[in-house]
């Protein structure tokens, strides 16, 4: 499996312009034999749209970062990691595949080191394996200060600060390239199906110039192995060419041997040339007859080009006038469907007030049968008086009730006494009623006049009396 490679380098100042000129391009290089003048055109900064002086953007990043501190001859301006992998890696990709790596590489940089901070993103598809150079200005906000352990050891730790500052030595100390390599395996490599290198190991760090050194190593030594392996094969070719001699020089002399053989022959070779003549006639004449055929099946196929063209547009009207039929019935479907759903929610308005006229309703039966059961109480009350009140003395005809100022008679209606099951008939057809009418509001009331029921019936003012009939 390919393994993901992110290398590391610290640059000063005096190497800023020899930097920007390879990354770049911006002249011919000579000391490097791995570029390919052809292929310098698929370059391109992922960083950057256009060229730019490494110095000025450096110097930019620094006064936007506030770092207020003086920055020495010697200090490091700029940190440069090489990312790629093998050309097994890349030969499987296209560019475009290649420069997804590339990018979701800048971004995890980015993201952990402020995208305010990136030089360049330089990808060479220029040279023997495509790489990018990502270069970025090392400014931190944290310091390094020296303090004793448990043990009394002096040791180096990082405290956050307030202010800004270049250092490279802060910012990429062992821990800090350690957590590179791990996170940036998790996060990007193993993402494309990269391998890292093994955790935990001395290798030393290459500069960029010694690593291309092993690569090319490394080549030599696979180039040299594949050289040996060619010679071995050329060598049983070899042996394999000696067999062939040998073979060809047996069947030289069989064919001296048959060219004799031939010259004794010359007197059939007329017949067979007579026959091949034939054979040859009987031949153009099959190349004749397949043209023909050739012919007719060209013009079959034209037919058929034409009438399947001309079955499809017939299709196609047929099918488009089907479509806006479908189309018309469809939209009328859904107008119906509009319209019962308006009738729907109207008749669904409508149940809903017949559902709460039918509650108040039902309060008010309730409410009347509550009533007709204290009349039925008080019709009981006044049959069992009436039953023991004394016969009333006989009156002279027209002459009423004595009244209390003089002691005679005056004119009033006569009385009758009903009897209990009389008075319960009365007041069921009078409930019956009253429950038919239910939609006209009634208060009822009883009136006992001269020690006997009345008979119940509505007044003008909704009351209900009793009286006699």
């Amino acid at each position: 499996m390919s393994k993901l490679v992110c290398h590391m380098e610290k640059y000063k100042r005096g190497d800023i312009k020899r930097l920007q000129v390879h990354n770049q391009r911006e002249k011919e290089i000579k000391t490097n034999p791995d570029i390919d003048k052809n292929r310098t055109k698929l370059n391109v900064d992922l960083a950057n749209e256009e060229n730019i002086i490494y110095t000025e953007k450096i110097n930019k990043i620094i006064e936007d970062a506030g770092v207020t501190r003086k920055i020495q001859d010697d200090a490091t301006l700029m940190c440069e990691f090489i990312i790629s992998s093998d050309q097994v890696f890349f030969k499987e990709k296209s560019r475009e595949e290649s420069l997804k790596f590339f990018q979701s590489s800048l971004g995890w940089f980015e993201e952990r080191y402020g995208k305010q901070n990136i030089i360049a993103a330089s990808v060479h598809y220029d040279e023997t394996t495509p790489h990018m150079h990502l270069s970025l200005v090392p400014v931190t906000n944290n310091v390094r200060k020296r303090v004793k352990n448990k043990d009394e050891k002096i040791i180096r730790v990082q405290a956050e600060t307030d202010k800004s500052r270049l250092s490279a030595a802060t910012l990429f100390d062992k821990k800090e390239l350690k957590e590179i390599q791990k996170s940036f395996y998790i996060d990007v490599g193993s993402k494309f199906g990269l391998e890292r290198g093994e955790e935990g190991s001395k290798t030393e760090h290459l500069s960029v110039k010694d690593y291309k050194i092993q690569e090319s190593k490394k080549k030599i030594s696979q180039l040299e192995s594949e050289n040996m392996k060619n010679i071995k094969e050329l060598e049983i070719k070899n042996g394999t060419v000696k067999i062939l001699r040998g073979s060809v020089v047996e069947k030289s002399k069989a064919l001296d041997k048959l060219s004799e053989q031939l010259k004794n022959d010359d007197e059939h070779s007329s017949d067979l040339s007579e026959e091949i003549k034939n054979k040859d006639e009987i031949i153009a004449k099959l190349y004749e007859e397949i043209k023909i055929k050739d012919e007719s099946l060209t013009a079959l196929e034209e037919k058929n080009t034409k009438e399947k063209e001309r079955l499809e547009a017939e299709f196609a009207k047929e099918h488009n006038y089907y479509d806006k039929e479908f189309q018309n019935e469809r939209n009328e479907l859904n107008e119906k469907i509009k319209t019962k759903d308006k009738e729907l929610a109207i008749l669904r308005g409508k149940n809903q007030e017949l559902e709460t006229d039918l509650g108040e309703k039902g309060k008010m039966l309730a409410a009347m049968q509550r009533k007709y059961e204290e009349l039925e109480r008080e019709v009981r009350k006044m049959t069992s008086a009436a039953a023991i009140e004394p016969a009333m003395p006989k009156r002279p005809e027209n002459m009423g009730a004595v009244t209390q100022n003089q002691n005679e008679w005056q004119p009033m209606p006569t009385h009758k006494i009903m009897t209990y099951a009389e008075a319960k008939s009365l007041l069921e057809a009078a409930a019956e009623e009253i429950i038919h009418c239910m939609g006209t509001a009634v208060t009822l009331r009883i009136v006992q006049a001269v020690k006997a029921p009345r008979i119940l019936f509505p007044l003008a003012n909704n009351t209900l009396l009793w009286d006699n009939y």
